[in-house]
């Protein structure tokens, strides 16, 4: 079978490509290409769009490219980058077209499986994780556990999620989780912690839990009762600049606040 094998030679300013087959008899084939600068190393760069141009080094590096070496060519198309699978979230190498047919996500130009400096790691596996006093930083799911964070998912970005602290009652708190798992039920899907949640940033330090619990003892007489829902019906409606009534601080005293009143009605620990 004779193997056609590309090449680029520059003349000058010019490219050219010749097809070698089996190591002799160079053929011209039909493409020529101002090279730009004379002196650059000139190859295939794959950028973000997934698609390959025959480019200068620095030019593909300045888009933010994937430069393949001097003399390769873009047939067969060599953009080939980490491609995750749905569910299992296996990597495989895909071209962008090939992954988002197959409903896969592409990790985008650079990105290998597995990662040419550490064959254990599965690029796939790599999202968002909360850790105690630290917030969120992405990274491996194994290198979250290994710091005592808490894994977000996998594909799963920090601009997304914002961690804290979770209550469950005055004295039991889970640090470095989200929100939304703070909140939702257990039951749902995926399975939340039906807790309160204490706020961005906020830990399981100190009393942040006893604090959540009583912000509703609006006249801070050591329990939550009929005096607190009094005030939040007095003062339903926007905000001047304070509002006692605001329990949740969002500028108006509505059924947010009251049903925080009714949520912690009792006794302050």
């Amino acid at each position: 079978m004779n193997t056609c094998r590309r090449w680029l030679m520059r003349t000058g300013s010019v490219l050219v490509m010749l097809c070698v087959v089996n190591g002799f008899s160079p053929r011209f084939e039909a493409f020529a290409q101002d090279a730009g600068q004379e002196g650059g190393e000139v190859g295939a760069c794959c950028l973000p769009d997934g698609m390959c141009h025959i480019l200068e080094e620095d030019a593909c590096y300045d888009a933010d490219g994937y430069f393949w070496g001097e003399g390769t060519v873009c047939q067969p198309n060599p953009c080939e980058f980490a491609c995750c699978i749905p569910e299992a979230y296996n990597c495989k190498q895909e071209t962008k077209n090939n992954c988002e047919v197959a409903g896969g996500t592409w990790l985008g130009v650079g990105v290998f499986c597995p990662d040419p400096y550490d064959p254990y790691f599965n690029p796939c596996k790599f999202g968002a994780c909360c850790v105690p006093d630290f917030g969120c930083i992405e990274v491996s799911d194994r290198m979250c556990w290994d710091e005592g964070g808490a894994f977000q998912g996998y594909l799963t970005a920090c601009g997304s999620f914002a961690c804290g602290a979770c209550c469950f009652d005055p004295y039991i708190c889970v640090d470095s989780t989200t929100k939304q798992r703070c909140e939702s039920a257990p039951s749902d899907s995926p399975p939340g912690l039906g807790g309160v949640w204490a706020g961005e940033g906020r830990t399981c330090e100190g009393e942040t839990c006893v604090a959540l619990w009583c912000r509703a003892d609006i006249d801070d007489d050591g329990a939550i009762g009929v005096s607190d829902l009094l005030l939040v019906l007095a003062q339903w409606g926007p905000c001047p600049p304070v509002c006692v009534a605001d329990i949740n601080g969002d500028g108006v005293v509505n059924v947010v606040d009251l049903l925080e009143v009714l949520g912690f009605w009792g006794a302050c620990p």
